[in-house]
């Protein structure tokens, strides 16, 4: 995208929390330079893209606000570790507080999934 020639150079910049990366901003700089246009059509050409650019963001934004949120995933994975202590036959109060936390995960409709090497 064609940019108008008045933009502001490096040193007229607010160093960035602080600090100038001098690299990065003479990077910048000479894309600007390369950029850089005072043909009028160039100008409204690059105008209409940043436009165009603009609108498809806030367009993208506005679904974003009215898309239902994201599932929180219902699945939990047991290795061989929390299984064996879930299974475990001697009932001490950190296998009940487990097979307690298992059983209302369950209630309330996720799943639990056992990867097939923990057989």
């Amino acid at each position: 995208m064609k940019r108008p020639m008045t933009l502001e150079t490096p040193s007229d910049q607010p160093p960035v929390n602080g600090s100038i990366d001098a690299a990065t901003l003479e990077l910048l700089a000479s894309w600007r330079r390369q950029d850089a246009t005072d043909d009028p059509e160039e100008i409204r050409a690059a105008e209409q893209e940043l436009a165009e650019f603009k609108k498809a963001m806030n367009d993208a934004r506005i679904l974003l606000r009215r898309a239902p949120p994201l599932p929180v995933s219902r699945f939990l994975f047991l290795d061989s570790g929390p299984l064996g202590l879930i299974t475990h036959p001697q009932r001490t109060e950190e296998v009940i507080v487990l097979n307690e936390r298992l059983a209302l995960w369950l209630l309330n409709g996720n799943l639990v999934v056992v990867p097939a090497i923990v057989y």
